[in-house]
């Protein structure tokens, strides 16, 4: 250890020296606590002494050796000129000693030798000063101690001078100290803390916020500064700078326990005890975890904090509490964390301070320790503190027996595990199953495993779960009514499950309260049933917001949240739904919460894809399906991985969409909602890269599935209108239009994105007469929901539409109004990227033909852009556009721009019905006044 600020000391021991050298000796008694520098302190002495020609004489005490006679003055001795004799007497006086037992034991010195002893030194100083330097020497054994002080009474006169070094914190041999400052030449010198000044000198000149944050960590102790050094030089630190974190690191632990072995076994345990205690110490309590008395406690604290390691009753730093607490072998720190429970609770603590230390401790083999954990438990759940629940409640579920409260812990476990990863709590599903047909399982905890069930595609065993439930349910209670609303849930998500359930009387959806006994996940279930049945009016939205409003999220609440927001995306309310589902996002994030991270980016995507924000969509669904590996996500990773493969069909990458359908799904999956989900997103990328057989068969199954289970609303899946386009690219107009005239009367909303496409869609299967007034019905709604791609590309349309009628001027109007809203889709932000598509009139030839930036260069020309603007837009030479689309008139078979197919470059994939035959008299739409008709 380098001596940096201690030139006071050594020049008040160099005088001492001077003194001794005219014969006037000198003794002194140097204190600190460990590692506050005494032993360099007496070394730099020692080495500055023998500098002068003074003969050194050192010794260190240590505990280990008090027990050994005359241990500490042979080491003095060893490197005197004595005489053989002389060395010979001192070992048969050792011999003769035998083992002390303390001041007034077996070991004592009689006088004569007392005499003989010091004379012996005193002779050495004869010649030339002596100096005696004796380290640690509150460990020094008792003969060795009485020779010491026999000689110190005797200084007068001679040229010696005495140096002892004694930890402040000892207990042991106390009274040497007590009894050398009693002699007129023994000085006392106490050894201060460092100053910043002088911590920044020990670590080579580091900057002075650093050297000052150091300070502040070590406490000045010299020790552990040098600890810090050398942590730094581990690192590879030569000079932080001023902003830098300081490095704190093995080094700097192995100080912190070195210290605390040398202050003795009372301060060691007051130390562990803080460390195991942390923020709930107070001296009382460290008092009786330590079986020590308060004042003890309170004069160990005010030591430990001498030394550097503690300020305020706390660790400096968390390094020093880590290094006494690694410092204990595992059965000892478990001791003391089970003392430190049972004392907390007995003092009434609260749980999650109680269960902390039962966790490290490993025990919950008593009552009392259950239901700490349980309720600790319970409450981390509801803060977010996912983790700490899952510790507590395996905890706890390890040492309750078999029965209904370990049922009921295996129960709160899964919820905890799901919130985690849950695949890992699939584990536990099948005791559950088997608790809850043995009656062991509450119903609450039973409507959560049905849907674990769903969620991992056991679909069969949700459904025996649910009418085992069923079983002498009374009707009209609250255990009947969450029934009823799991059945509702049931039946819109999982259809298969709900065969041979009973029914009960359903509380209305948008009612406030709800029955009494349920809660928000009941009054969520109804909401969503409710909105894909149909009713998707304000009183559903409200119900829904309601639910909302009423819940943070956590593991408990994340399902009513989901279906909540999943009833404001079908009700076609995405603007809200997107609000609140950033909302829960952000809560999700906060909390490190997996499933409820993954689930509501899955959600989110849903939204971004009804908003026509596709990007925004692949980002939510690729991170939704990074947050679970494949196995947690079950039969419900068919939901992001629809809204991933609508988003990659919509923004022309149909390789990476291609590559996503040749991953299948889990089992059971195509039977749920999300499953039906992932099959239209199918039927639209097959429409995409032109397939539209393939295509049809996947919009008519969607259409099978959602008319047995009574969900056909167009939100959920449009697929008449993807059949109505299928049909469109098979040249069967007829029934296209009847598939959108169906679409359109089921349209909850004249100002919903649903409605407007069904009108587009009607409109490429309507005689030109009829195309203009349903285009321009379209223009007008997606320019009111801000869908700008969707309005550019019907625009467009509109403007062919006006061409072929012969009106120029509207045609112009149109296709520039067009181009605006192409242009600010193309910004930054913007909803969607134009893809690859059909013609707006059915099937055109050679349009499968194109290449990308075909496609892209004929989009451009179809809003109405120059070569020119083209060119500057895609970074490309004008002759380059020309070759482009002298190139797509070849494929196509026209001569001139006008005549490129107005969806040119779009993805127009409404989704469609069924492809049966279609009678070909026309089918006639009423909407009432202003409402366009398709015929």
């Amino acid at each position: 250890m380098n001596l940096v600020e201690r030139d006071h000391e050594l020049a008040y021991l160099r005088s001492l020296l001077a003194d001794g050298e005219r014969r006037d000796g000198g003794a002194v008694l140097v204190s600190g606590p460990p590692g506050s520098g005494k032993s360099a302190l007496l070394h730099a002495f020692g080495r500055q002494a023998a500098a002068t020609g003074a003969l050194v004489l050192a010794a260190t005490g240590a505990r280990a050796e008090r027990a050994i006679p005359l241990g500490v003055l042979r080491q003095l001795l060893a490197s005197a000129p004595l005489s053989r004799a002389a060395r010979a007497r001192v070992t048969a006086l050792e011999e003769r000693l035998g083992p002390r037992s303390g001041p007034g034991g077996r070991g004592r010195l009689d006088a004569a030798t007392l005499r003989w002893l010091s004379e012996l030194l005193l002779r050495l100083a004869a010649d030339r000063p002596v100096v005696v330097v004796v380290d640690d020497a509150d460990h020094a054994d008792y003969p060795s101690t009485q020779c010491l002080l026999f000689l110190a009474r005797r200084l007068s006169l001679a040229r010696i001078v005495l140096v002892f070094a004694e930890r402040s914190t000892a207990p042991e041999n106390r009274w040497f100290g007590a009894e050398l400052l009693r002699q007129p030449h023994c000085v006392p010198l106490h050894l201060a803390p460092l100053s910043v000044p002088a911590v920044r000198e020990l670590l080579a000149g580091v900057p002075g916020p650093v050297a000052a944050a150091y300070h502040r960590i070590t406490g000045g102790s010299p020790a552990l500064v040098a600890a810090v050094g050398a942590d730094l030089r581990a690192a590879g630190v030569a000079a932080p700078t001023a902003g830098s974190v300081p490095v704190v690191g093995p080094a700097f632990g192995q100080a912190v326990v070195t210290c605390l072995y040398q202050a003795g076994p009372g301060l060691l345990a007051v130390a562990r005890a803080l460390a195991v205690l942390h923020a709930a110490a107070t001296p009382a309590l460290l008092a009786r975890l330590t079986d020590a008395g308060v004042g003890t406690t309170e004069h160990a604290i005010r030591q430990l904090t001498a030394i550097g390691l503690l300020d305020r009753g706390g660790f400096r730093h968390p390094a020093a509490r880590e290094a006494v607490l690694d410092d204990m072998d595992d059965e000892t720190r478990a001791r003391w964390h089970a003392r430190a429970a049972e004392l907390l609770h007995r003092d009434g603590a609260a749980p999650a301070a109680v269960a902390r230390h039962l966790v490290a401790s490993r025990r919950a083999g008593r009552p009392w320790q259950r239901r700490v954990l349980r309720r600790a438990a319970e409450r981390a759940l509801h803060d977010g503190r996912l983790d700490d629940a899952v510790e507590q409640l395996r905890l706890a579920r390890e040492g309750t027996p078999a029965g209904p409260r370990h049922t009921a812990l295996t129960a709160l476990l899964t919820c905890a595990e799901w919130a985690v990863d849950p695949a890992v709590a699939g584990r536990y599903l099948p005791e559950l199953v088997r608790a809850l047909h043995a009656g062991e399982l509450e119903p609450g905890a039973g409507i959560e495993l049905t849907r674990r069930l769903v969620w991992r595609g056991q679909l069969e065993e949700a459904g025996r779960v649910t009418r085992r439930m069923s079983d002498g349910v009374v009707a009209g209670s609250a255990t009947a009514a969450d029934l009823a609303a799991l059945r509702d849930w049931l039946s819109v998500t999982a259809p298969a499950a709900v065969d041979g359930l009973p029914r009960w009387p359903a509380v209305p959806a948008a009612s406030a309260p709800g029955p009494a006994g349920t809660g928000p996940q009941p009054r969520a279930a109804q909401v969503l049933a409710a909105v894909l049945r149909g009713d998707a009016g304000e009183a559903a939205v409200d119900a829904a917001e309601r639910v909302l409003h009423g819940v943070r999220l956590d593991a408990t609440t994340l399902d009513p949240i989901a279906d909540a927001l999943s009833a404001l995306l079908y009700a076609e309310h995405t603007d809200r739904a997107a609000r609140w589902c950033d909302r829960f996002l952000e809560q999700a994030t906060e909390q490190v919460f997996s499933t409820g991270a993954a689930l509501l980016m899955a959600i989110r995507a849903e939204i971004a894809v009804a908003a026509d924000d596709l990007p925004a969509a692949e980002f939510y669904a690729r991170t939704a399906l990074a947050c679970l590996d494949e196995d947690g996500w079950g039969c419900a990773i068919a939901m992001p991985r629809a809204a991933l493969l609508l988003a990659l069909t919509g923004t022309g990458r149909h390789d990476s969409a291609g590559e996503q359908l040749e991953r299948p799904l889990p089992a059971g999956a195509e039977r749920t909602r999300a499953g039906v989900r992932h099959r239209y997103a199918r039927g639209r990328y097959w429409l995409a890269v032109g397939q539209p057989r393939a295509a049809l068969a996947d919009f008519l199954a969607c259409g099978r599935l959602m008319a047995q289970w009574g969900v056909d609303v167009p939100a959920l899946a449009a697929w008449r209108l993807g059949a109505a386009e299928a049909n469109l690219r098979l040249g069967h107009p007829e029934r296209a239009r009847r598939l959108a005239a169906e679409q359109l009367d089921r349209c909850p909303d004249r100002s919903g994105r649903s409605y407007a496409e069904a009108l587009r869609v009607a409109a490429a299967a309507s005689a030109p007469p009829d195309r203009i007034a349903l285009l321009r019905e379209a223009t007008r709604v997606f320019q009111g929901a801000g869908h700008r791609a969707e309005l550019a590309r019907s625009l467009t349309e509109l403007s062919q539409a006006y061409r072929a009628h012969g009106d120029q001027d509207e045609a112009r109007s149109a296709a520039r109004r067009a181009a605006r809203a192409a242009r600010w889709t193309a910004e930054p932000g913007a909803a969607k990227r134009p893809g690859p598509a059909g013609p707006a009139g059915g099937a055109v030839a050679g349009a499968d033909e194109l290449s990308e930036a075909e496609r892209r260069v004929g989009a451009l020309a179809v809003l109405g852009h120059t070569n020119r603007e083209i060119a500057g837009r895609l970074h490309i030479t004008v002759s380059t556009v020309e070759q482009h689309l002298t190139q797509a008139y070849r494929k196509l078979g026209i001569s001139r721009r006008t005549q490129l197919p107005a969806s040119l470059g779009y993805d127009l994939a409404p989704a469609g019905r069924d492809g049966a035959a279609v009678p070909p008299a026309p089918v006639p739409v009423h909407r009432g006044s202003g409402t366009p008709t398709v015929r």
